[in-house]
């Protein structure tokens, strides 16, 4: 039973490394960038790359073949969620017993009376979590007990109920969203709650699994390939080396942003080391770069 944060990072340890390895497998373009070096350098013109699409026979076979695990993992994470939100408020089960049974957890996350301070103050978007938790539940017991059935064309899980019931097949785009969903959630309790970026992606993803009743979520953004801007450092009269980052907000603001966009700055007399960060997060003026203690919203890489 999970009573704090550290025993849930490591009881989700493996799932969430599962995940990370398992979502590049359903990428069908890698991000574009725009480097602004040039302007920078005092030029007038920025260098665009287009996303690059990625042939993938090889990447469909494993997607579908590990489709079962990546399911199986994404649940446990989500089924981890709340008996951590839970723990945070002092909830306990009816019987002193050392685990949790689902069948309680997902009676107490449908009664309204579930805090997710843990991850979230929007409770539309906490709401929709819960939803989509309780809503595969039938379907993650099939898969354990060996009566769920995938088909890879087209690829969907599909199984029996406890009541022998058969369940409403998922199709690939909705799998596909609630694994990227529990990502994000495990994400988000690790890092003490999710930021902007990522409750915009929650929320798409709510969106994308309204077949298990989820209503009433922002729209969010979509989750697709970084854009990121390719910047360098300029040298200042006293020796110190600036960030202009005043450049990228001017592009920013002359370009339609459809996504999410990160920075990476190139390192003077360094090869292959960038610092990176969210252009959300950055401000509208130029900074001073200490490199033993970046700013931060920014991290090496």
């Amino acid at each position: 039973m999970i009573t704090n944060i550290n025993e849930y990072e490591a009881e989700t340890a493996f799932e969430r490394f599962a995940l990370d390895r398992y979502l590049p497998l359903t990428a069908q373009a890698s991000g574009s960038y725009i480097d602004i070096r040039p302007l920078i350098d005092g030029g007038k013109n920025v260098i665009q790359n287009g996303a690059s699409h990625i042939k993938a026979n090889r990447e469909d076979n494993l997607r579908a073949a590990f489709l079962p695990l990546a399911f199986g993992a994404a649940w446990k994470v989500l089924d981890l969620t709340i008996e951590l939100a839970l723990a945070k408020q002092g909830i306990k089960p009816q019987r002193e017993a050392k685990l949790w049974p689902i069948k309680e957890k997902a009676r107490i996350a449908m009664s309204e009376t579930l805090n997710g301070a843990i991850l979230t103050e929007e409770t539309c978007t906490w709401v929709g979590i819960l939803t989509c938790y309780v809503s595969t539940i039938e379907y993650r017991h099939s898969l354990i007990h060996r009566q769920a059935q995938f088909v890879e064309i087209p690829l969907t899980l599909s199984g029996h109920g406890r009541d022998g019931m058969p369940l409403p097949p998922l199709d690939e785009a909705t799998l596909r969203a609630l694994i990227a969903l529990s990502q994000l959630v495990g994400e988000g309790i690790i890092s003490n709650g999710l930021n902007r970026r990522r409750l915009d992606n929650v929320n798409f993803l709510l969106n994308r699994l309204s077949c298990f009743g989820v209503n009433s979520v922002p729209q969010g953004v979509r989750m697709k390939p970084i854009e990121y801007y390719w910047m360098k450092l300029r040298p200042d009269p006293h020796g110190q080396w600036v960030a202009p980052f005043s450049i990228v907000h001017e592009q920013m603001r002359c370009r339609r942003q459809l996504g999410h966009i990160d920075v990476r700055i190139d390192l003077p007399g360094e090869s292959g080391r960038q610092l990176v960060g969210q252009c959300e997060d950055l401000p509208d003026w130029d900074v001073t770069i200490d490199f033993n203690q970046p700013p931060s919203y920014l991290a090496y890489q």
